[in-house]
């Protein structure tokens, strides 16, 4: 049941290119499904014009206690560096949680996620959640950054995908021209997907990210001819 609740801020955790992990006290009535978010509200001195409240993916597992994990960009904003200036134990309001762009442990239809850069979050709280409760359903996430640098999870969901072979992680690099990057590059196209998913046709799919990028692939699934009954989408339409 969503509602207001005040939140302990723990640490905070460098996790790629101007990119943090924050880790705030998990409330003991604080239950959440993977894939869900929240809003936070933040009042600071003179914020900009988007105010003093965003909202923020989970991307922590619902089956872990203790934490709940935010992992976001922080960019020229006034509530983004307000948040990175947080101090431990200062107490935050968040309301929640929020959303059906979930993963339904009872559903066993192979599933395909489609993320572009800070839009992985939702799914690594999927992923992290399903290895965790064993789960038998395949899963394979394709997702899309711009560079090295900016990549996120991309150490820890390959050893998940190690240990779990119901779980496949592919990360593409947009401009990997002049690094040393031997993973797939280009964008998330449907010859990506058949490379590494036999009956991809079949899947279920989620796409998540920014908006362009959620437009994007809602075009190339319709000109594969996955049906709009099988698509989940939902867009980041700003950091």
């Amino acid at each position: 049941m969503k509602q207001t609740y005040q939140v302990s801020f723990l640490r905070r955790e460098p996790v790629a290119e101007d990119t943090y992990s924050f880790y705030f006290e998990r409330p003991r009535d604080f239950d959440y499904l993977p894939g869900q978010y929240i809003r936070m509200t933040l009042p600071h001195d003179k914020p900009d014009e988007r105010g003093t409240a965003r909202y923020f993916t989970i991307a922590s597992s619902p089956a872990g206690a203790g934490e709940i994990m935010l992992t976001t960009r922080v960019i020229e904003s006034t509530f983004k560096k307000t948040m990175y200036g947080l101090k431990k134990g200062e107490s935050v309001e968040i309301f929640g949680p929020l959303g059906k762009f979930v993963l339904d442990v009872e559903d066993k239809a192979p599933k395909i996620f489609l993320a572009g850069e800070i839009g992985i979050t939702p799914f690594h709280s999927m992923l992290v959640y399903a290895s965790e409760k064993n789960m038998t359903t395949p899963l394979s996430l394709f997702v899309s950054f711009s560079k090295i640098e900016e990549m996120i999870f991309c150490d820890e969901l390959a050893k998940l995908a190690e240990s779990n072979g119901n779980i496949q992680v592919v990360y593409t690099i947009t401009r990997a021209e002049g690094t040393d990057w031997t993973g797939e590059t280009g964008r998330i196209n449907e010859e990506m997907m058949a490379k590494y998913f036999k009956n991809y046709k079949d899947a279920e799919y989620f796409v998540t990210g920014p908006m362009a990028f959620v437009s994007a692939m809602g075009s190339l699934l319709e000109e594969m001819g996955i049906p709009e009954e099988h698509v989940k989408k939902e867009d980041f339409p700003g950091y």
